[in-house]
């Protein structure tokens, strides 16, 4: 499984759940973000394999790097929007791009 969160923020999902083996995930939100992040978080290991990709989720070159670097076309994806006051059509148009042919299990939630 993937899990894909959107303007990920100061979300710890990677760190406070408990995945279950195999389990990727990708956080996609600002340098300034993921910098904060990672200083707070300090030497903390997350719970599962978790990549941080740095861009803004607007613009085309954070999916095509997703798309072409990391996501399994044959894995069921989940994509999440952790962070509300991110403009919906982005969210939407996000989710189009990386998932032009999802896997049956591919889900979205906010």
């Amino acid at each position: 499984m993937q899990v894909v969160i959107l303007a990920s923020g100061f979300d710890t999902r990677a760190w406070r759940l408990r995945w279950g083996p195999g389990v990727s995930l990708y956080e996609v939100d600002s340098a300034m973000i993921m910098n904060t992040k990672f200083t707070a978080l300090g030497d903390i290991q997350p719970n599962c394999h978790r990549l941080a990709l740095i861009g803004d989720v607007s613009k085309g070159a954070v999916q095509d790097g997703l798309m072409q670097q990391y996501l399994l076309r044959s894995a069921a994806t989940w994509h999440l929007l952790a962070q509300p006051a991110m403009r919906p059509h982005a969210a939407a148009s996000f989710v189009r791009q990386t998932s032009v042919r999802p896997c049956s299990q591919t889900r979205f939630a906010a």
